[in-house]
């Protein structure tokens, strides 16, 4: 992936997805969230830097702001005089919102909107024109932690929404505040409605539960998947995916987007097929991808093979473009059988040998 200006290379996120939960807590969840968004459309125009400097602004002003506000609370004439938790939150919302003029794009309400890369991820928030459910929790998670509030993150049916989770000795409460002002909605909310489903859905893909750090980093690489989706990148949407699968498999849509995505992806291949190809004799290597099927991740290298040497230049002008301009002969020097020793991680180029 390329790397957005001032991005640390411990914060690479093929780096981070081999921390465990512990070692990711270390890490600031705003720094994880602009990790996964490198190498997406439009990535370089990011400054991580400043995204960084300016969550910690605006950290600071919040925390300014809910000084002067707290006297209101103890006085018991706020809207939540038994739950000082609640108060402090509306008191961020209210000065996020309302002062520093944060919203959710009103362009991207509309369920068959486009969402940007922006859109779902921090900087577009930070450096663009707004946030959408997929990137204000998170904005509002960062500015809760550097804080000190316990605000994490939780998922529903296609939405992201924030929590402040102090269990077992203190207050749980779920943070709506993707819209205009904040909302303390019970757990019902989020399953009913317009989030219908059912308790075996809640369950298997572990919606409304505080999501731990390397769940949290799980999620931003499926929303990485899901803009490489968007993008027909279908190469670097399964490797998304997967990544979220290996390290969060206990939400079953992880692995469901890695199959739908692999499916996409083969249809994309077979429609580049030339008339001629040869036989593909693959060598594996040792597991990679530890939480999927050893014949999944087999399907997974052939159709990276096949894209290396679909996409190689010198190929196509060797075999590809002549096979395609005269189906009924096959290209000199093309030969029937490749036995590629496939590695990963190294450069397309060397990919493949040919015998």
């Amino acid at each position: 992936s390329n790397l957005s200006a001032g991005l640390p290379m411990s914060l690479q996120w093929e780096k981070l997805v081999r921390l465990s939960d512990c070692e990711l807590a270390k890490f600031d969840v705003a720094a994880m969230n602009l990790a996964c968004a490198c190498g997406l459309p439009d990535s370089e125009l990011i400054d991580f830097g400043h995204c960084l400097r300016t969550l910690d602004a605006w950290a600071e002003q919040t925390r300014r702001f809910t000084e002067r506000v707290m006297p209101f609370f103890e006085s018991g004439k706020s809207d939540y005089p038994d739950s000082e938790p609640r108060f402090r939150i509306q008191a961020m919302i209210t000065y996020l919102q309302r002062d520093l003029g944060l919203r959710f794009r009103l362009d991207k309400r509309s369920s068959d909107a486009v969402l940007e890369p922006a859109d779902s991820f921090l900087h577009g928030i930070i450096q663009g024109k707004g946030g959408t459910c997929g990137s204000l929790p998170v904005l509002y998670a960062a500015i809760g932690r550097r804080l000190g509030y316990p605000v994490t993150l939780a998922t529903t049916r296609c939405h992201l929404y924030a929590r402040w989770d102090a269990l077992p000795w203190g207050e749980c409460f779920n943070i709506e505040a993707s819209g205009d002002g904040v909302s303390f909605l019970p757990d019902d909310h989020y399953c009913t409605g317009q989030y219908e489903m059912s308790a075996e859905t809640v369950e298997a893909c572990g919606y409304l539960q505080s999501l731990s750090p390397r769940e949290e980093l799980a999620s931003f690489l499926a929303q990485r998947g899901e803009c490489w989706m968007q993008e027909t990148v279908y190469r670097e949407a399964v490797t998304s995916f997967a990544w979220a699968n290996e390290i969060d498999p206990r939400r079953q849509q992880h692995s469901f987007l890695t199959f739908q995505a692999m499916e996409q992806w083969d249809k994309q291949l077979r429609a580049m097929l030339p008339s001629h190809f040869p036989v593909l004799d693959m060598g594996l290597p040792a597991p990679y991808f530890h939480r999927l099927p050893r014949e999944v991740e087999r399907e997974l290298i052939r159709m990276r093979i096949m894209e290396g040497l679909l996409l190689d230049p010198d190929n196509d002008r060797r075999w590809w473009t002549p096979s395609r301009q005269n189906p009924h002969q096959r290209p000199q020097g093309l030969p029937e059988q490749w036995r590629v020793d496939y590695r990963w991680n190294q450069p397309r180029s060397e990919v493949a040998e040919t015998n």
